[in-house]
């Protein structure tokens, strides 16, 4: 060891360029971030679905039994019309503690495709669950809206929407027509949905 560096802990230090990535590891985990957030990252630059799928699945090879790793096999799946395999994926994630932000995600991302493959009322139950932890999410009512009218409740979805959007806006319009308009919301809804 000719320069005499050692590391904080005394032993003699391998180089920098190990020392930034290990420093750079550790900003990252302690930020909430995955080690390999480049990789995931770079899945979504790939243009070809394919192509996305087969290097998302060998990043999940790569990382076994990683949640993370298995929901972005999961989003690429369904990115690319797979539903009926991503399903079981955000699943495993989910049941292997997938942490959030991306359990959110993966949840929102799996009623989605439930509802896509004709299983609307998993999807609700899911889309409910969901509608309670984050009622200020617009995202969540649309979500539930289409899944709701697969279902056959167009009433409600309409309802759920009108509702959903008089609780977010306060233009003049809305202010003026807001009393009127959770009436006729809540008219066009059937009575099993009123509380």
């Amino acid at each position: 060891m000719s320069s005499g560096t050692r590391s904080w802990s005394g032993s003699p230090r391998r180089g920098h360029a190990e020392d930034a990535v290990g420093i750079r590891r550790k900003v990252v985990v302690a930020q909430g971030k995955h080690e390999r957030e480049d990789d995931f990252a770079a899945l979504w630059s790939r243009p070809d679905d394919d192509d996305r799928v087969d290097a998302a699945e060998a990043l999940r090879t790569e990382l076994p039994g990683d949640p993370r790793a298995v929901y972005e096999y999961a989003s690429a799946l369904d990115a690319a019309g797979r539903e009926a395999e991503a399903v079981p994926a955000y699943q495993g994630a989910l049941d292997g503690g997938l942490r959030e932000p991306h359990r959110h995600r993966a949840r929102v991302q799996l009623a989605s495709s439930l509802r896509t493959l004709g299983r609307s009322d998993e999807a609700i139950a899911v889309l409910d669950q969901l509608a309670v932890e984050r009622p200020e999410s617009a995202a969540i009512v649309a979500f539930r809206a289409l899944a709701q009218l697969d279902a056959g409740h167009a009433a409600t979805a309409v309802a759920d929407l009108v509702e959903a959007l008089l609780a977010r806006s306060a233009d003049e319009d809305t202010t003026s027509y807001r009393a009127a308009l959770m009436r006729y919301a809540a008219q066009v809804r059937p009575p099993r949905d009123h509380p």
